[in-house]
């Protein structure tokens, strides 16, 4: 029984002692690759100088390779390129970036834009002579309401039904009654055509402008539309 139990420790013995020598060994072998591993990175980095032409003086380049002894200094160099950036964006300064054509427009144009107007005057007849005015073909013109007029013009589109004889049509400043010699537009067509006028004097003031027609030999004359047109910025 003693020699049975004496047999049962040592073997016990035995078999931690190789537990614990096993264990040794697995650690020194793993600590041996791992140094190994390490020289094996470094001797497989490119050297890579301070004035490499990979490296770019721009701050917004960062290295495409950094060797294990300089990672550091990358490091480093990567930090003041972030704060090149940060002062970029808090100074306001515009960071590189693709370019794109835009459309341009000097200052102003938005307000120098030329507008068209059209006050309709409406329509008649008339077998007169002498001129007549067109009671109801009218309009008032309040230029304050167009800003700044640069241009105002009378257009008729008149015409001689029979043939015989010349139509004309005017404008009259009938708050004034003085009729507008620069307005006069004439026809001898059977078949309506707008006519525009020479360019007409603007009044500071609102003004009511009739429209006034008359015939060359007394046949009927028709006016089927009449208009002012101001062109305002």
């Amino acid at each position: 029984m003693k020699w049975s139990t004496a047999l049962t420790v040592i073997f016990a013995i035995f078999m931690i002692t190789n537990i614990v020598f096993i264990d040794y060994v697995l650690y020194k072998q793993s600590a041996k690759s791992k140094d190994t591993s390490l020289n094996d990175l470094s001797l497989h980095v490119p050297t890579i100088s301070g004035t490499d032409s990979r490296f770019s003086d721009d701050p917004l380049v960062v290295p495409e390779f950094v060797e294990a002894q300089d990672l550091k200094n990358a490091t480093a160099s990567l930090a003041q390129k972030v704060n090149v950036l940060e002062q970029r964006v808090f100074n306001g300064s515009p960071l590189p970036s693709a370019t794109f054509a835009s459309p341009t427009s000097s200052p102003g144009t938005a307000n120098n834009a030329v507008h068209e107007y059209y006050i309709p005057l409406g329509s008649g007849s008339s077998s007169s002579t002498a001129w007549e005015s067109l009671t109801g073909i009218e309009a008032y013109v309040a230029p304050l309401n167009y800003g700044t007029i640069t241009g105002m013009y009378f257009e008729a589109s008149i015409r001689v039904p029979t043939g015989n004889g010349t139509v004309y049509a005017r404008l009259l400043n009938s708050t004034d009654n003085v009729s507008l010699i620069e307005s006069e537009v004439q026809s001898t067509s059977n078949t309506g055509q707008m006519i525009s006028s020479t360019k007409l004097p603007v009044s500071s003031s609102t003004k009511l402008y009739r429209v006034q027609l008359k015939s060359s030999l007394g046949a009927q004359v028709v006016l089927d539309n009449a208009r002012i047109k101001i062109f305002a910025r």
